[in-house]
């Protein structure tokens, strides 16, 4: 008798428990179909765009805004494209926006959901148009992490999948008076037949004169960056042709690099002129430069 009441004790308790997680998964499955139905259903594309929105505003450090479509699916990875968004333009008064893309599209863990963009790939932009602001004086942090862009490109997996049409560049120095001009036709990165490199092809303009940009580099081992990856590229400009070739390491926040500049000019005087210069001086150039360091 003295062992029977802590035993019917016990049973009420553990129903209660019992309750309180069958409570807590219903709960969750709710949650997690309302959140489907709010990532998913048109009904609730003001919302997504709102997000979207919110997102762009705090990678950019300015307003943007996300006016079309925001359509996320699920698989075996999150697809995720926007259309039509606009921010707010360095070249503009103060909160005057303009274009900033017609629409990107990328595939992403579902870590993506709580804020890592690491994982993002298969990464397509078009009818973009981006500004770039040289800062005044010192050189600034935003500065210093573009000097990185480098490394933490190659080293992400967007970097071994990459699109993009119609993207227009602007570097803005207010106080410098360099004002510059990329017009990406179209830039494609894609793994090559053998796997173990990575094909680029470039077909843009510097400042309305055209340039092409072909080659191959190594391709970053998974999750690892590059260690003397192999990189070969032809550039070609009016009045020159050039490769550049050597290796390349990722594995510091500045990428070192070695290797060779081959150039050759039938026409210095055209070579002048597609930078920008007037020259009574022509001839022809072939050049060599072997080059070390930091990119």
């Amino acid at each position: 008798m003295a062992t029977g009441t802590p035993k019917a004790a016990a049973k009420p308790t553990i129903r209660i428990v019992r309750r309180v997680f069958a409570g807590c998964i219903i709960g969750l499955l709710v949650l997690t179909a309302l959140a489907a139905s709010a990532l998913t259903l048109g009904i609730f594309e003001p919302l997504r765009q709102s997000i979207a929105s919110r997102i762009l505003t705090m990678q950019l450090n300015r307003s943007a805004e996300v006016h079309g479509p925001v359509q996320i699916k699920f698989g075996s990875q999150i697809v995720v494209r926007m259309e039509d968004a606009v921010v707010e333009r360095y070249s503009q008064p103060k909160g005057g926006t303009g274009r900033f893309f017609d629409y990107v599209r990328f595939d992403a863990p579902y870590r993506l959901l709580l804020g890592d963009l690491s994982g993002i790939s298969n990464f397509e932009m078009a009818g973009a148009d981006i500004e770039l602001l040289a800062s005044p004086g010192e050189i600034t942090e935003e500065e210093i992490a573009y000097y990185q862009l480098p490394s933490e490109l190659i080293n992400l997996p967007v970097f071994e999948a990459l699109k993009l049409t119609d993207v227009t560049l602007h570097y803005l120095g207010v106080q410098s008076g360099w004002n510059e001009r990329v017009n990406i036709r179209s830039l494609t990165i894609a793994p090559s037949d053998e796997a173990e490199t990575l094909d680029i092809d470039l077909d843009a303009d510097f400042n309305g004169t055209p340039l092409q940009i072909s080659g191959e580099i190594a391709r970053p081992p998974h999750n690892e960056p590059l260690q003397n990856g192999a990189f070969e590229l032809a550039l070609t400009f009016p009045g020159i042709d050039s490769k550049i070739s050597g290796r390349i390491n990722t594995s510091t926040a500045y990428a070192g690099v070695e290797g060779e500049l081959e150039l050759s000019s039938g026409s210095l005087a055209q070579a002048l002129a597609s930078g920008g210069l007037t020259s009574e001086v022509d001839g022809q150039v072939d050049a060599s430069w072997k080059l070390s360091g930091t990119l």
